[in-house]
């Protein structure tokens, strides 16, 4: 179980909102915390057979989120904005995540000025 502040869903995976539940409660029962503040998602969006269906699509990872938040285990989901770029604007767009976590460093400088096609990434 990965802590509650992320997670990656493997392809093909869901989340049962029961088991969710109760593994949300074990995990902050052991972080002695009532919830947490923000929820990251962080699966590459459009890679390794994972893509914006999985998480927008009717009764996918959104969906789910949702209602593990009306519960109060978290205040807001965000997302690590790693993938397909126009996959990771229409999750933005959809407005059902306060945040991105932008992957930018001296090896991937790609999220701040304009790279070549040859950029080894």
């Amino acid at each position: 179980m990965f802590p509650p502040s992320f997670v990656s869903i493997p392809p093909g995976w869901t989340i049962s909102l029961g088991r969710s539940n109760d593994r949300w409660r074990a995990a902050l029962e052991r972080l002695g915390m009532a919830r947490v503040d923000l929820y990251q998602l962080h699966n590459a969006l459009g890679q390794d057979g994972f893509d914006i269906s999985h998480v927008l699509g009717a009764g996918g990872i959104s969906d789910s989120l949702d209602k593990l938040r009306a519960q109060g285990m978290f205040d807001h989901v965000g997302f690590t904005a790693l993938g397909d770029a126009g996959q990771c604007k229409e999750l933005i767009a959809s407005g059902r995540v306060a945040s991105a976590q932008v992957y930018y460093n001296l090896l991937n400088p790609s999220a701040g000025r304009l790279v070549g096609a040859d950029w080894p990434t």
